[in-house]
């Protein structure tokens, strides 16, 4: 498999950037514009910090962590909520196989007087293996009344009925497998991401 890091991809309007994510990055939206930050890894740590301290700042955070083997994986997505009516949205969705292990921590601030403020965070990971292990961490510190919030995660098995379904309708169980993880990673990733994810499917799936 080729080497790579983990990646990272920032749109700002018709500005779009991608990195490479050696160091914690972090991010201050400007009001007016929405700010996307799409977030790919494969092994060690990804850490995005996103602060919104302009009324009407807007981020949408999208991350996919995809480990195998006994390789480990951590991804911490933290969001601070420093003024008023600013919105915040965290998707992150993953895959775990052989030994390997994730770590997920989705923070997001509110802080004192942020009225209005709206954050939701929605984790979902799949185990391909048994011996596989995600921890997911979503966590709300809210320090105001008039705020929208939410947050939701869920781990569990490749789901077999879908997984026979498919075979049943005369695709193969490798053909199925890559049709299912499709549908489940690219509504959020980043075009940017396809080659990387196609090549770890190829490999581990």
């Amino acid at each position: 498999m080729t080497t790579i890091g983990n990646l990272c991809v920032i749109q700002t309007g018709n500005n779009r950037r991608v990195l490479s994510l050696t160091e914690p990055l972090a991010v201050t939206p400007l009001p007016g514009e929405e700010t996307h930050i799409f977030t790919l890894v494969f092994n060690g740590t990804a850490d995005v910090c996103v602060t919104l301290k302009e009324p009407g700042a807007v981020c949408r955070l999208n991350g996919i962590y995809l480990v195998h083997d006994t390789h480990q994986a951590t991804l911490r997505f933290r969001v601070h909520h420093l003024t008023r009516e600013t919105t915040s949205h965290q998707i992150v969705r993953g895959l775990a196989g052989g030994t390997a292990q994730a770590d997920f921590t989705g923070r997001i601030q509110i802080a004192p007087g942020a009225d209005n403020a709206t954050g939701t965070q929605n984790h979902r990971g799949i185990l391909l293996d048994e011996t596989a292990h995600i921890l997911a961490r979503p966590e709300l510190e809210i320090d105001t009344d008039a705020v929208t919030c939410s947050h939701g995660s869920a781990i569990g098995d490749f789901d077999k009925e879908s997984l026979f379904y498919l075979q049943a309708r005369g695709l193969n169980e490798r053909t199925a497998k890559h049709l299912m993880i499709q549908s489940f990673l690219f509504e959020i990733t980043a075009p940017e991401f396809a080659p990387f994810i196609k090549e770890w499917m190829n490999r581990y799936v």
